[in-house]
């Protein structure tokens, strides 16, 4: 799954930004790899205080940050895409 490195002296939002389009091609990916979306044409769903959160902390981080995601669990072709973040400053 996609893998970005996110500098920390970029406003929260542009970091948030940059966090929701790694979701993106995370969704592009799974589909285009034959996962089917919910009937609403998600694949998942990520609360966004989960997405703030992770912006503050590499907010906090003293330059780059290397942010990769990958799946928490197998994944079916029916879905859902259940997957986590790694986080690692460089």
């Amino acid at each position: 799954l996609p893998i970005c490195q996110i500098s920390s002296n970029q406003s929260l939002g542009t970091i948030e930004q940059k966090i929701k389009n790694l979701l993106s091609l995370a969704n592009i990916k799974a589909q285009s790899e034959g996962v089917m979306p919910n009937p609403s044409g998600s694949l998942g769903s990520l609360p966004y205080s989960t997405i703030f959160k992770m912006a503050k902390e590499i907010k906090n981080h003293s330059n780059k940050t290397l942010v990769e995601i990958y799946a928490k669990k197998d994944i079916l072709t029916i879905g859902p895409l259940s997957i986590d973040f790694n986080l690692r400053e460089l």
